[in-house]
């Protein structure tokens, strides 16, 4: 998962499952971003989770929707 801070923007889950594929268990899909913004990659694989990648949902999203501190997010 590290690596995907490295590769092309995700715009939509397709692209993200093209470029990740079984590395993810499980891609959330809402539609098409009408910003055309890369995704935002969480990484829940271990006791804390943080943000891989932001994209076009933002740490303090993440963040609120988990319950937890933003800086607990950070790797």
């Amino acid at each position: 998962i590290q690596q995907a801070k490295d590769w092309g923007a995700a715009v939509t889950a397709q692209d993200a499952r093209d470029q990740l594929g079984d590395l993810v268990a499980v891609y959330l899909d809402a539609g098409p971003s009408e910003q055309q913004a890369a995704s935002t990659i969480v990484d829940l694989t271990h006791g804390t989770p943080r943000i891989v990648r932001e994209g076009a949902i933002t740490t303090d999203r993440v963040a609120e929707a988990l319950e937890v501190p933003a800086q607990s997010l950070q790797s």
